[in-house]
């Protein structure tokens, strides 16, 4: 979810906090982070297949000819209403073409909602409950906020302001990726992007995007670094399934560095002279 959010200004919401700053029409910024959501995506595929896809380190292993058996994937997922499933696929679909048309976000975005909400209203009401929106969460973030800013006018703001540096040209732009994603890592990606957006200087687009891409691929090493892994905990404690947090942060790690490197390739690639 970190490593894919790099298309589109909705696709992360550092990426909503980024979008007056980087001022660029949905369809131009997609053209702008293609190449580095291309590069992000495979990186993250190659680090899954060397972590957990190869043969030896799937699951599930069946019988089959030759020494060790051989791998029998899972059946074919289907899903148990499948009108509620086109139904939640559409308003997908809708909503990422009606952005790319430039369709005002909040209109796009309840009507889509809308049209999932009504669908479940109808098929599946007992779904529809209060314990679906994460209150934990939204107040941990909002207080996450409020503690940055309290320290970034005690300090934070410098320390980001020289490790991001006002550097033009490739070093500006590493030196903000890497910002981005050590201090998401740190405390939160969230806050983390508008302490570093207030270092970068106005004129420096290419720097901005370097760190944008630091805050949404990097904050894949720590628990909390951003909402998305938070979401994704809350999910798995919620179905009882066990995280080691130990094997979490070495192979985040490890991937977040081949992503990020990947990632900035693709930028650096397309960057104007």
């Amino acid at each position: 979810a970190n490593t894919a959010s790099l298309l589109l200004p909705v696709s992360n919401l550092t990426n909503l906090l980024a979008a007056n700053r980087v001022a660029l029409p949905p369809v131009a910024f997609a053209a702008r982070m293609l190449l580095p959501e291309l590069a992000a995506v495979t990186a993250t595929a190659a680090c899954l297949w060397v972590f957990y896809w190869r043969r030896g380190r799937r699951h599930n292993p069946g019988p089959g000819p030759g020494p060790g058996g051989r791998y029998t994937p899972p059946p074919p997922h289907v899903p148990a209403d499948p009108v509620l499933f086109a139904a939640a696929a559409i308003a997908c679909a809708v909503f990422a073409s009606c952005v790319l048309a430039g369709v005002p976000l909040a209109l796009a975005t309840l009507g889509c909602a809308g049209l999932v909400a009504v669908a479940f209203r109808l098929r599946a009401p007992s779904l529809l409950r209060p314990a679906l929106l994460p209150w934990r969460l939204l107040v941990f973030v909002t207080g996450l906020f409020l503690v940055v800013q309290t320290v970034s006018r005690h300090g934070l703001g410098t320390v980001v302001g020289h490790a991001v540096g006002a550097a033009t040209g490739t070093p500006g732009i590493l030196h903000a990726a890497l910002t981005g994603a050590v201090l998401s890592n740190l405390v939160n990606n969230l806050p983390t992007y508008v302490a570093g957006e207030a270092a970068v200087p106005l004129t420096h687009g290419t720097q901005l995007l370097g760190l944008l891409i630091g805050t949404n691929v990097g904050p894949i090493v720590t628990p909390w670094a951003s909402l998305a892994t938070l979401l994704w905990h809350e999910r798995c404690r919620a179905d009882g399934l066990h995280i080691s947090w130990r094997a979490f942060t070495l192979t985040g790690i490890v991937t977040a560095t081949c992503v990020l490197a990947a990632a900035l390739c693709g930028l650096l690639v397309t960057s104007p002279a």
